[in-house]
């Protein structure tokens, strides 16, 4: 119900149907309380995106998961979550994600809503135990994060490259038809 990008490709890719609800970011925990999803259980901020609530009942958190309950539910759509290829693409955001610290004293100015401005600040700066004006200052040489970053999106394109079905990390779409969601 409440997914950022990869779990609605997720669901996209099945042909599944879903409703988006988008969230400023100080209903998200309020939100997600009325839905019964449970806190999470790392990291200092109670409750993230994504979510999603099943017909059923299930409320897994977070793409992974969520990715793996699609999985689990629906094994015929062919995402291949455990194959060795997800975590050499995990690599490369990783290092495209150094350069964060230089970046995220701007989404709140320049991205979000101002409802939204004050509790990304706040919780990010929680997370980081410290300022996001001064997490850029302090992170010392920000081109070694650019390089990192750089070098992240070189990984990816060479994985992009290495299987020729494309066009994606793991070829073309699955020929299995997907089934629609309850």
């Amino acid at each position: 119900m409440r997914l950022t990008d990869e779990a609605r490709l997720a669901l996209s890719y099945r042909g599944s149907e879903y409703k988006t609800q988008w969230l400023e970011y100080p209903d998200i925990v309020p939100t997600l309380k009325a839905f019964g999803l449970e806190r999470n259980r790392s990291g200092n901020i109670p409750y993230t995106l994504p979510a999603i609530r099943f017909e059923d009942g299930g409320k897994p958190l977070e793409s992974s998961k969520i990715i793996q309950e699609l999985e689990r539910r629906y094994p015929a759509t062919l995402m291949k979550g455990d194959d060795p290829t997800v975590q050499e693409v995990v690599d490369a955001i990783i290092l495209c994600m150094r350069a964060a610290p230089d970046i995220l004293p701007w989404v709140p100015r320049t991205l979000l809503h101002s409802k939204s401005a004050e509790l990304f600040d706040t919780t990010r700066s929680l997370k980081f135990k410290i300022a996001l004006d001064q997490l850029a200052k302090q992170q010392g040489n920000p081109t070694m994060a650019e390089e990192d970053a750089v070098f992240g999106f070189k990984m990816a394109a060479e994985l992009l490259k290495q299987n020729p079905d494309g066009p994606f990390f793991m070829g073309k779409k699955g020929k299995a038809k997907p089934e629609r969601m309850a």
